[in-house]
């Protein structure tokens, strides 16, 4: 889908509601199965909002010890053309780094030696940054055109980057560009754990890659196809069907040895986002009408709905596996919606406590890799002259940091260094 059919989409979607301006394309798309689903919700009637961390509601103990005092940097990826580092230690931004125009929310991906960032663009250029020296290296030009989400392999050697007809393997240490792997559609891409497979996300079925030969096998039916989590052992990737026309939304397991399918695990609801739980055999999905709702991916049981009286559009799970947070959406008013942070912890399937934030926000939520700091998003001003930050949540006691502005720059990714 091209982007002018996606904007024609989104007029239709959102007549008689105030313009949202310029968004990247999958934030577009993303947009538009929010707003199909929960228009009643939509932050967009709001014709200003201010922004402020206004109340932490505690409900019961946190879910573990979580570190008080982050470290490291996190890397955003600020629409349209920046990559801007946040210090984690003093919520404070470095100097922006320049690169060319990128209109994905998953334009970037990090090795795994955490030495080297790594930056799509639709103009069909690979953009490596030192994450030593916050310095663009030179590109490498793929040839191709409209690249979006970028995944490298566990070992870091290949990148996998999705463009309009297919999806390209890179060698990055020779920065040599492989054949292009063929697919009608590709979202993103997700890499087995063993770097055995690779999975193409289409938007209706799942296209298993033989990373050895970079060849595609047959692609596996997924109705609605809305992520791909893997066992806490690797060795099953499960892919998320919200639903279609005969059935709700299902699980569908896939072998990462063998790419066979296994049996279904039907979920009896409409499901839109699922995460897995680190070293856990938990996953938790996003139904479509509000709550969260763990999933036993061994046996198959559905478990109870966990209500959060919100509407999440992202579910992150804590590094230590003993909580989930939800970046939500909630009314306060007719015309006006504010937005949460809910910890839910895992161990009780309770919600722990609420970060209420008032404003409007594109649904960005990222976890630092020490479990100690909460990054959403928060925009302040009119829907046509809107300004974006950054709003650190340090998780220990739910307090937030100092927001770290971005100006007209819209925060669309993160990835954690150091």
């Amino acid at each position: 889908m091209d982007e002018n059919a996606l904007r024609d989409m989104l007029e239709r979607a959102t007549r008689e509601e105030p313009p949202m301006g310029h968004l990247p394309i999958n934030a577009l798309r993303k947009g538009i199965r929010l707003r199909r689903r929960r228009r009643a919700q939509s932050a967009a009637t709001a014709a200003v909002a201010a922004v402020a961390v206004v109340a932490v509601v505690p409900t019961l103990a946190t879910h573990g010890n979580v570190a008080t005092s982050a470290q490291g940097t996190a890397y955003v990826a600020a629409w349209p053309n920046r990559i801007v580092p946040v210090n984690l230690a003093t919520d404070t931004a470095g100097r922006s780094i320049p690169v060319a125009t990128f209109e994905s929310r998953t334009p970037m991906a990090l090795a795994p030696n955490g030495r080297t960032l790594y930056v799509t663009s639709p103009a069909g250029l690979v953009t490596p940054i030192d994450t030593r020296t916050d310095k663009a290296g030179p590109p490498i030009n793929l040839h191709v055109q409209q690249l979006g989400a970028i995944t490298l392999t566990p070992n870091g050697q290949i990148a996998y980057v999705v463009a309009a007809t297919g999806v390209v393997p890179v060698d990055l240490a020779t920065r040599k560009v492989q054949r292009m792997i063929r697919t009608p559609y590709a979202e993103r891409v997700v890499v087995a754990p063993s770097g055995k497979f690779a999975y193409v996300e289409g938007q209706q079925d799942v296209i298993p890659i033989r990373v050895a030969t970079d060849t595609a096998l047959r692609p596996i039916q997924v109705a609605w196809d809305e992520g791909i989590i893997f066992s806490a052992d690797g060795r099953t990737a499960y892919a998320l069907s919200e639903h279609d026309k005969q059935r709700l939304g299902e699980l569908i397991p896939i072998s990462t040895t063998t790419s066979a399918v296994g049996r279904l695990i039907h979920l009896g609801f409409q499901a839109n986002t699922v995460v897995g739980i680190p070293h856990s055999r938990l996953a938790y999905l996003e139904e479509d009408k509000g709550p969260v709702v763990p999933v036993n991916l061994v046996t198959g049981r559905v478990g109870k709905a966990i209500d959060i009286d919100a509407f999440p559009g992202v579910l992150v799970a804590a590094p230590d596996g003993k909580a989930v947070y939800a970046f939500s959406s909630y009314s306060i008013s007719a015309t006006r919606s504010g937005f949460q942070l809910t910890e839910i912890s895992t161990v009780r399937d309770t919600v722990v406590r609420d970060v209420h934030i008032k404003g409007l926000s594109f649904e960005l939520l990222a976890i630092s890799p020490d479990g100690s700091t909460g990054l959403v998003t928060a925009g302040e001003g009119s829907l046509t002259d809107m300004t974006e930050q950054l709003v650190p949540i340090h998780l220990a006691n739910n307090t937030p940091g100092r927001p770290v502005q971005f100006g007209h720059r819209l925060p669309v990714a993160v990835v954690f260094a150091g």
